[in-house]
């Protein structure tokens, strides 16, 4: 494989992806009503807007293309366009009906409008007069994962739109008011064949590969949809045709009067590993290309029955892993992409606690199963990923810290110097809590301290206490921690907290 090269920023994602994770629900007969669009800033749905007067037969909902524009959600809260299903890359949703939610906001998934589920997104150009016709979950085309996502087809960067919906009975249409065309816009145009970016679409219509600008900036980003070696060139209205320049990797030349060798651009790619690819037009004399693979558990979700068996729902993934406390004996989970697509096992798996990880695959309609939780008990799902090769899970119980032999130490008295670096011994109080006294007896600008059990068993993570203030979360390992506020010749207490995976931590002056 090539050598993928780094840069920043999403592109306009051009082929389908995958509906997002989604129950089975009884066609319904719906009066007018408020609707929601979900996807478009993630799980939680954005209202849309009734005109004054309206009957709810028409709705809209309005925004900004750009990194950072915000929704108002029904929570009150922002949700940033960039954490859609799609992100910048490609903005995606879904309609649904604002009274078919969850306690947490978001779809309960039983009714939703999107497209035929077996032709990939269905996508809505701006500008166009008519209302594309959308399918509601259970009609003709769509599966038990529901419709697919409808996908905006040629957004502009820092332009307006408003999304159009036409809604009655059980039928809804949309379309998108805005710009579609860019002068200044970069285009991908394949060489040869390519299943990634195919020439044409079911109905026989040609297909472009328009990149996303961001200044002189274009960025593209896609799922592989198979391996293959893709291969093509870069056309700007503004500029010309651009190859690979012949003098050194990474770097663009325009097509000049005469050139005879035109070399192409050639990029290995494999099977649902995603990638991003940017253009640099900073300097036309001397553009540049870079990509990169994207992170496989970039904005993904863990998605579970938490508290319920029938009632599902996302917690977002946080350095590849989620804690949480056991609500039930039992458990089934999947992983989300951040396209809406699900990572899941064999039939029939399940995955034990402590045990060995379990494979994933990616598309699979499976649930992971974890027997034997103890309601009460933390746990965490820890995802083992290679971005191009594979994704696996296991769960492991998370015990509540113990201090037992373990010793803070800090650069307050030069780490103990004096008695061979051997720290001091944490008190047990009736309260659950562990206390410890020390006296500043060296100047210095960080007071770095941690504590300490063998080898890489410590509790510091980087934070810094603040002499006086409240509880302050401290994690697992990492680099040491800092006290803020202590001065030379006065004694403190540091009382610490247990707590599952993390512990809290606060400095008082005796």
């Amino acid at each position: 494989m090539k050598k993928l090269l780094s840069f920043f920023a999403a592109g306009l994602l051009a082929v389908g992806s995958l509906g997002v994770i989604s129950c089975s629900g009884d066609l319904q007969d719906n009066d007018v009503q408020p609707l929601a669009v979900t996807g478009i800033a993630g799980t939680e749905v954005v209202p849309m807007t009734i005109p004054s007067g309206g009957d709810g037969s028409e709705q809209y909902l309005t925004f900004r293309f750009s990194e950072d524009f915000t929704f108002k959600g029904l929570d009150g809260k922002d949700k940033a366009l960039k954490d859609g299903w799609g992100g910048l890359s490609s903005i995606q949703f879904k309609i649904v009906p604002s009274t078919e939610l969850n306690e947490n906001r978001e779809p309960n998934w039983k009714v939703d409008w999107g497209g035929a589920t077996d032709s990939g997104n269905i996508f809505v150009k701006p500008g166009a007069d008519e209302y594309t016709a959308l399918l509601m979950r259970g009609d003709p085309g769509t599966t038990a994962k529901g419709p697919s996502n409808v996908q905006i087809d040629g957004a502009v960067m820092n332009e307006e739109y408003t999304i159009r919906v036409k809604y009655s009975g059980n039928k809804v249409s949309v379309k998108i008011e805005g710009v579609s065309e860019d002068p200044t816009e970069m285009k991908i145009n394949i060489v040869g064949e390519s299943k990634n970016f195919p020439a044409k679409d079911e109905d026989k219509k040609d297909l472009t590969y328009t990149m996303n600008k961001a200044g002189k900036v274009y960025t593209y980003q896609f799922i592989s949809v198979a391996d293959e070696t893709i291969e093509f060139n870069l056309s700007n209205p503004m500029c010309g045709t651009f190859y690979a320049s012949s003098t050194k990797d990474g770097e663009l030349e325009l097509e000049s009067a005469g050139k005879k060798n035109k070399k192409n651009l050639s990029y290995d790619v494999k099977k649902n590993v995603e990638y991003k690819i940017t253009v640099d037009l900073s300097s036309v004399l001397k553009p540049t290309i870079k990509a990169e693979i994207v992170d496989m558990l970039k904005d993904a979700e863990i998605y579970a029955n938490w508290i319920y068996a029938d009632n599902s729902y996302t917690e977002k993934i946080v350095d590849n892993a989620y804690q949480f406390i056991a609500k039930r004996e039992e458990i089934d989970f999947t992983v989300v992409r951040h396209d809406g697509s699900v990572w899941g096992p064999e039939q029939g798996t399940s995955v034990g606690i402590d045990s060995d990880s379990v494979l994933l695959k990616l598309d699979s309609e499976n649930s992971l199963k974890v027997k034997n939780l103890k309601v009460g008990s933390w746990y965490k799902i820890i995802l083992e990923k290679d971005n191009d090769a594979f994704l696996s899970a296991k769960v492991i119980q998370v015990p509540l810290a113990d201090f037992t032999g373990m010793k803070f130490k800090g650069a307050f008295d030069g780490w103990d110097e004096a008695n061979g670096y051997k720290g001091f011994d944490l008190t047990k109080q009736s309260d659950g809590s562990w206390t410890v006294d020390f006296t500043v007896t060296k100047d210095t600008a960080d007071f770095e301290f941690g504590i300490y059990g063998n080898g890489n068993d410590k509790w510091c993570h980087e934070e810094s206490i603040t002499v006086g203030n409240d509880f302050t979360k401290v994690e697992y390992a990492g680099g040491n921690a800092k006290i803020k506020g202590a001065e030379k010749g006065k004694s403190y207490t540091l009382i610490a907290k247990p707590g599952y995976g993390s512990i809290e931590v606060k400095i008082i002056e005796k």
